[in-house]
């Protein structure tokens, strides 16, 4: 390559690159001011070297640019970016027509069954008016001893009462609370006895002949697991009722509400 060329060549690299001086690549090119015909390794060299020197310019000028005074307005401008709207859950109600009349009642059967592995006591009921949760209890009557074919004597009832006392103490649970609770639901099953128990009540809620809801007239207390719920003419129609448990013996266990769970044609 000739030496005019060569010249030539670099001058147009650099001024792609924004540099239009030339004391530069005039230097980069008098390298080989003694030869009229460069040879192909020196080209190579040289265009090396000019890039090189465009890469560390380029470098130099970034690093002398003056710090961004954000006080004086030059921050960027941070344009707000809206989150799409989360999608709303919408529990759809299942569309049943009735010839019912409004405000007729409902009928509440069960709820009084004890699951198994409960030691067969109602222990929703009782850790509901202790304030603690369920398994915990179950933790605490592990450890108890049941008497056979009696009443447990001194030992016996001391002993269970610290088995239960050990983990339920921790929990803000005091003797007293502990015998109170349960004496309430202490219950003899040989004998058909239940612990206390109120029924509750609820009607159904009608318009223009189709059922839009309940209406819970009394919540009722002492039901361990949800009782079932029929409507006269709709046996077959599904009705969930949910359940709460708190401190209060009077309403421990009451229906908190009640929905349609499933549309059976009738």
């Amino acid at each position: 390559m000739s030496r005019e060329l060569l010249a030539s060549t670099v001058h147009r690299e650099f001024r792609f690159f924004g540099y239009n001086a030339r004391p530069v690549p005039d230097l980069i090119v008098g390298l080989c001011r003694e030869a009229p015909v460069v040879p192909e390794g020196c080209v190579t060299m040289i265009r090396l070297c000019s890039i090189c020197c465009i890469l560390a310019m380029s470098a130099t000028m970034a690093l002398a640019q003056p710090p961004r005074n954000e006080s004086a307005g030059d921050a960027p401008v941070k344009v707000p970016v809206k989150a799409p709207p989360k999608s709303q859950k919408v529990d759809a109600q299942p569309v049943v027509k009735t010839s019912l009349k409004d405000g007729t009642s409902v009928k509440f059967s069960g709820g009084d069954e004890i699951p198994l592995g409960d030691f067969g006591r109602p222990i929703p009921l009782i850790a509901g008016a202790l304030g603690v949760p369920q398994d915990v209890f179950r933790q605490a009557f592990s450890g108890v001893t049941p008497a056979r074919g009696g009443g447990p004597t001194g030992e016996q009832a001391r002993a269970n009462k610290a088995a239960l006392m050990k983990v339920l103490a921790p929990h803000g649970v005091s003797n007293d609370r502990l015998d109170a609770v349960s004496n309430y639901y202490r219950f003899n099953p040989g004998r058909g006895e239940t612990w206390p128990r109120t029924p509750a009540a609820a009607t159904v809620q009608v318009k223009d002949g189709m059922i839009t809801g309940f209406k819970i007239t009394s919540a009722g207390s002492g039901y361990s697991v949800p009782p079932k719920v029929t409507l006269p003419g709709h046996e077959d129609l599904s009705i969930e009722a949910t359940i709460e448990f708190g401190k209060d013996l009077k309403t421990n266990g009451r229906v908190k509400s009640l929905k349609i769970a499933e549309n059976v044609a009738n």
